[in-house]
């Protein structure tokens, strides 16, 4: 399913979005999760719902063999790395009463869902992590300063999309 997701900035300074077109998770997060702040690093959660309004997850399989396998020091700092650049690579500024548009392709076949009607919503999250853990405050500093925008911190919620599976 293709979607653009669009952003208008009624503020008064720029915003800069870290992850927005980069970062799709589509895990066991709920909307209180991705919403507190202090927990979170930045990205753009899918949640799919039937129409019952029960909440559908994602399946996803990992091969038997990565279990076994310990993983260095290294590994993990290179997994980390490459975590880091995807969240950069999804940096897009929103510029004083501008707006953007960020699209994607979003493979539902992950949530094996049967016939019937759905509906999803998109949540762009921003917190503390990404100051500790993820971008880094000197990045971000320099960010802030070359895009002359203001970090968006906080939690936004698009609108309620259905769609039926036949």
């Amino acid at each position: 399913m293709s979607i653009v997701l669009d952003c208008k900035n009624n503020g008064d300074s720029n915003l800069l979005l870290y992850a927005i077109g980069s970062h799709l998770v589509q895990n066991l997060v709920t909307e209180e999760r991705v919403c507190d702040l202090t927990r979170v690093g930045a990205g753009l959660a899918l949640m799919v719902f039937n129409e019952n309004h029960e909440r559908k997850y994602p399946i996803f399989r990992v091969h038997d063999s990565t279990l076994d396998v310990p993983q260095t020091e290294e590994q993990l700092e290179k997994l980390l790395d490459q975590g880091r650049e995807q969240l950069l690579d999804g940096t897009r500024v929103v510029k004083v009463r501008g707006d953007i548009s960020v699209h994607w392709n979003i493979d539902l076949s992950n949530f094996n869902l049967k016939e019937g009607r759905y509906y999803f919503k998109l949540i762009y999250f921003s917190g503390e992590g990404i100051w500790k853990n993820r971008i880094g405050e000197t990045q971000i500093k320099q960010d802030m300063k070359i895009y002359n925008a203001d970090l968006y911190q906080g939690c936004a919620i698009s609108n309620i999309v259905h769609f039926v599976i036949e």
